[in-house]
């Protein structure tokens, strides 16, 4: 976990309160990448902490944060989830997410430097347990580390609407990663609590803008390989030799 400007707890959503479907601006072409490490969280009693639910619901909240990503050309890729058994970490609202990497072995943690450990768990630090239909989270600004709690009911009792939640506040932690504090302004994602999803060009120049003095947001960003279409001279030579390959048959 690498040392950012601050850990900031964000996210406190109920979806019974000015909940509004998803509302993005257009996409741009996407760029870059950025890879996220989920690790599920279970307590004593061996239960896990809410994630994304079946597979259905997860391939639909995976689609949901690549739309709102996209806004800032960038792609959200997904590692296999990661599974841990740790009460400290489950019920964590006494502690501190700079505790979380340190207690989690290598191999569930996952120690690439360009790869975001997120955790998900029943409590995320300073806050309690979220009530039915609601939601937390907890990420460091311009580095690499974030916790979710999600109530279960979001997955169970209100549809596209508890998939939406989910996706609004994960992505919304996934910014803070990428660099962005807190707004307000009910249409865009970094307000509080999650009820908009826009990204302004100004907040997608703040991801793109590095600091070249210490590993930050921008650095978790994988640059996208564009293979350069081929041009007038290329193709004209292929269609010379196609004609000739036909001669010499």
């Amino acid at each position: 976990m690498h040392l950012a400007r601050l850990i900031t707890l964000s996210s406190l959503f109920c979806i019974g309160n000015a909940w509004s479907a998803l509302t993005v601006l257009p996409p741009q072409p996407i760029t870059h990448t950025v890879t996220i490490n989920p690790i599920i969280v279970s307590g004593n009693a061996g239960i896990p902490a809410t994630f994304f639910g079946d597979s259905t619901q997860q391939a639909t909240i995976e689609g949901f944060i690549d739309t709102i990503m996209s806004q800032a050309g960038i792609d959200v890729e997904w590692l296999v989830p990661q599974t841990y058994q740790n009460e400290f970490l489950y019920n964590a609202t006494a502690r501190q997410l700079n505790q979380f990497e340190p207690l989690t072995p290598v191999g569930i943690v996952n120690t690439v430097p360009e790869v975001v450990n997120m955790w998900f768990v029943n409590a995320v630090p300073g806050a309690l347990a979220p009530g039915y239909g609601s939601i937390n989270g907890i990420a460091i600004v311009d580095g690499e580390g974030a916790a979710v709690s999600a109530h279960p009911s979001l997955l169970t009792d209100f549809g596209v609407a508890g998939l939406e939640a989910i996706a609004g506040v994960t992505a919304h932690e996934l910014v803070h990663n990428l660099g962005l504090d807190h707004i307000t302004d009910t249409n865009n994602l970094l307000n509080v609590p999650v009820v908009g999803h826009e990204l302004t060009a100004g907040q997608v120049s703040t991801i793109f803008t590095d600091d070249p003095l210490r590993f930050d947001g921008f650095d978790l960003l994988v640059e996208v390989a564009v293979v350069p279409e081929p041009g007038p001279a290329f193709l004209l030579l292929l269609a010379f030799g196609a004609i000739f390959s036909r001669r010499g048959r």
